[in-house]
């Protein structure tokens, strides 16, 4: 009798005999059984919207041992081009996010599985991008925040994740999976009463406990999708522990931590702060900062939070700052070595209280005596940052 098993699509494996379809994205059915000779017969799968199939487990091949290519798509990433020229492909890719992850929140919203597949494009988008330019991305996202919402919040998350992997010239294909994370970390809290899906200080500690649910939520929406990569799964689950093991859900510390959960979960915070994405009122990100190493070492890794300041700025992309002759604008970018001196795109002087010309300001210019004076939090102004990048 043949030994058929189940498994999802990212644990089947090159020398498998595929039976059967058993789970799919589409209505129209489809057919695919034999070996399983490459990964290109897996990739085709997976763009078919197969999520499930069931492999006799007897006939499994041998894989045949190949020398690795070397990675094209890291010998792309690195030409960098400049932050114009980035801009036009960075706002069709910032379009095909949203898009995207609003077709995954309505998946989940309706108990369909969602496309992991057409996450991870999206994932492999967001890498090139940041590889032509480190900066660019993320301040046209952040420029263009409206509504500050789970969406919006897994988008920024995914972004800055991607300019440190680029940052610390990670390998391309190995970044994928800690960008994927990035989008789908919080689509849990979607499933929640809509009362919880935020923090309160007013809440219960049975609603406390009630709203921890998000991070087991997510791992049910990933595993009826069938399956997310090894990496991916495990930043999803770990997203919320705490190096003193006070965070959940299984209480880890910093000796079970991999360095790349820590480095994730300051990420995740760092923008909830900066954004007020949790309902509190936006920080500038120096006071992000300041508050994360009051925070560290007991909640979080001050080496990673330090690493991230040189890969984010001090003065995170799209930031809103006024400089201190009165001039008004948003964080553009910054040369390397000058993460606390950045270019800012200027178009409003608050001392005359008007519009002016809009030109750059590189900060860390010789004879440039301007500098900035503090960090603006955009919904107590009537700026239209949108209508200058």
């Amino acid at each position: 009798m043949d030994n058929l098993k189940k498994v999802s699509i990212t644990k089947l494996t090159i020398g498998s005999y595929v039976e059967k379809v058993s789970k799919q994205l589409s209505q129209v059915k489809i057919i695919k059984t034999g070996w399983v000779k490459d990964k290109k017969a897996i990739a085709e799968l997976k763009r078919e919207g197969v999520i499930e199939v069931v492999i006799d487990v007897d006939r499994q091949q041998k894989e045949k041992k190949t020398l690795k290519k070397p990675d094209e798509k890291l010998k792309k990433r690195k030409h960098k081009i400049s932050f114009e020229q980035e801009l036009i492909p960075a706002k069709k890719i910032q379009q095909r996010l949203i898009a995207t992850l609003g077709d995954t929140q309505e998946r989940v919203l309706n108990n369909i599985p969602i496309d992991i597949l057409a996450l991870e494009k999206m994932s492999e988008a967001i890498l090139k991008s940041v590889a032509n330019h480190p900066h660019c991305l993320l301040c046209l996202i952040r420029v263009n925040t409206h509504t500050n919402s789970l969406i919006e919040h897994n988008i920024r998350v995914a972004v800055m994740l991607a300019q440190h992997m680029v940052f610390q010239k990670v390998n391309f294909s190995e970044s994928i999976p800690i960008v994927l994370a990035g989008l789908v970390h919080d689509l849990g809290k979607l499933l929640l009463p809509t009362k919880l899906q935020r923090t309160s200080n007013s809440f219960t500690k049975e609603m406390n406990i009630q709203r921890q649910q998000h991070v087991k939520l997510t791992m049910q929406i990933l595993k009826i999708s069938g399956g997310a990569p090894k990496l991916t799964l495990k930043l999803c689950y770990q997203q919320m522990e705490r190096l003193n093991g006070s965070g959940y859900p299984n209480n880890l510390d910093v000796s079970s931590l991999p360095k790349i959960s820590k480095l994730f979960a300051i990420i995740d915070e760092l923008d909830t702060i900066i954004s007020g994405f949790e309902g509190n009122k936006p920080r500038g990100s120096t006071s992000a900062y300041q508050y994360l190493m009051t925070q560290s070492p007991e909640f979080f890794d001050p080496d990673l939070l330090q690493a991230i300041i040189k890969s984010s700025g001090v003065y995170v992309a799209g930031s809103l700052v006024k400089l201190k002759t009165g001039k008004i604008g948003y964080v553009k970018e910054f040369k390397l070595d000058t993460a606390s001196s950045p270019i800012v795109h200027c178009f409003f002087n608050a001392r005359f209280n008007h519009h002016i010309e809009a030109s750059d300001i590189d900060l860390s210019a010789e004879f440039i005596e301007d500098a900035i004076e503090a960090t603006i939090n955009k919904s107590d102004n009537k700026l239209a940052l949108e209508q200058y990048i």
